[in-house]
């Protein structure tokens, strides 16, 4: 890979993280082959919210319990405060009936049944 990259002048390497032991074994020795020749390395984690070890209890250990472990990982999170908006003008709602569907739908309009006419006779010919 790294051959490839020098031919085509690559200088970026962008790829999703593997958690398995020989994965990781392949991407630490492509970073390693790559910084050699001054080719950046980008990881990305595509299959899991957090990364496999990074939700630890407080003595840094793994949870043998899942509650603790459900709710030290949603603490991972922050949640943005949702405010209520503020209504700028009073909203018109009309009546019923006080409005009319022509006044509704007032749109300038044209007879249409010459022009399907003329499509219709158009097929046959």
């Amino acid at each position: 890979m790294i051959c490839y990259c020098l031919e085509q002048g690559i200088t970026d390497i962008y790829l999703n993280s593997d958690y398995e032991f020989n994965e990781v074994e392949r991407a630490t020795s492509l970073s390693q082959a790559a910084s050699t020749h001054n080719i950046s390395v980008h990881t990305f984690s595509d299959k899991c919210m957090l990364a496999p070890g990074t939700v630890l209890n407080k003595q840094g250990g793994y949870f043998k319990v899942f509650t603790p472990f459900r709710k030290a990982w949603q603490n991972q999170f922050s949640y943005a405060e949702v405010k209520k908006p503020k209504v700028s003008a009073e909203v018109f709602v009309p009546q019923e009936g006080s409005v009319s569907l022509d006044d509704v739908f007032d749109y300038p309009r044209q007879d249409s049944s010459q022009c399907w006419y003329r499509l219709r006779t158009s097929w046959h010919d």
